[in-house]
């Protein structure tokens, strides 16, 4: 029997009771996720006329991100998205304003560095909350599957718009109109999704994440991923790789398995491991679906 994703699964999860409302708002807060680290770096070039202290304020809104995400996904974990959606909201709306201000006045690169750091700690992590109710709204199966395919090709789409997006906005009088779009867009978004039914009543299970503080990563094969990663930025001559064997577990459809294996080599590509390798087994029933 095929498992399969067809038109009609992703039709089925984004017409669930309750879904769409969430989609829209979404889509919107996402919309902006790669645009506001591009847009940050050309406003401050306009202003600065100098693309290192450009690249350390954006990347310090990157790194803000990176660190900020974490913290605010197990927050959500714990107490459902609304509450940490809202205040994340806020904070970032007054990160963002004092940032434009520090630029606009020309204030010391120390100062700019720290505001863009800010602005991406506190930026809404609506990504992981847009796609974790999914598995709220849905029981297991295609059209859950069909959902959570849907968040990762929309979220590959804003990847790719967001920087031309950016590009075409630096153009316009004033270089910053980039950054207070897409913040913009952001804050609306998250605001948005924090107040629909879906995301208000969705609460953890007792228990359900009652563990360690960070979550996933506590887990052995976590931290050894994680200090791979940390090991290939700290030594860029290095080249880091995965091997997969792709075991089946009870119960697991081959493109069940298959999807949480691309998954896992997206993953794997985002905290810059450099290849992917894949078993070759043949007849390797559930030892191995790799053939």
């Amino acid at each position: 029997m095929s498992t399969s994703t067809s038109l009609n699964d992703y039709r089925s999860a984004l017409t669930t009771p309750g879904a769409r409302t969430a989609v829209v708002t979404s889509l919107l807060g996402r919309l902006p996720i790669a645009m506001i680290g591009m847009a940050l770096l050309l406003y401050v070039q306009r202003e600065t006329s100098s693309f290192a202290i450009a690249g350390a304020v954006s990347a310090a809104e990157l790194t803000g991100v990176a660190a900020g995400s974490v913290v605010q996904g197990r927050i959500v974990d714990r107490v459902g998205p609304s509450t940490p959606l809202y205040a994340a909201s806020a904070l970032f709306t007054a990160a963002v304003v004092a940032t434009l201000t520090a630029i606009e006045l020309g204030a010391a690169t120390p100062l700019m560095v720290a505001g863009a750091f800010a602005m991406g700690v506190l930026q809404p992590n609506i990504a992981s909350a847009s796609r974790a109710l999914w598995g709220h709204l849905l029981p297991p199966g295609r059209v859950r599957e069909a959902a959570f395919s849907y968040e990762a090709i929309s979220l590959e789409v804003f990847f790719i718009l967001g920087p031309g997006l950016a590009g075409l906005l630096v153009a316009t009088p004033w270089a910053g109109t980039g950054v207070v779009v897409g913040a913009t867009c952001m804050v609306l978004g998250s605001v948005g999704f924090a107040a629909t039914r879906a995301a208000r009543t969705q609460r953890p299970e007792p228990g359900e994440h009652a563990g360690a503080l960070l979550g996933a990563i506590a887990a052995p094969g976590m931290r050894t991923v994680a200090l791979a990663a940390g090991s290939r930025v700290c030594s860029p001559a290095m080249r880091f790789g995965l091997f997969f064997q792709a075991p089946e577990a009870p119960g697991q459809t081959h493109a069940e398995r298959y999807a949480e294996l691309f998954d896992l080599v997206a993953l794997a590509e985002t905290l810059g491991f450099d290849v992917a390798w894949l078993a070759q087994l043949h007849f390797g029933g559930a030892f191995s679906m790799l053939s």
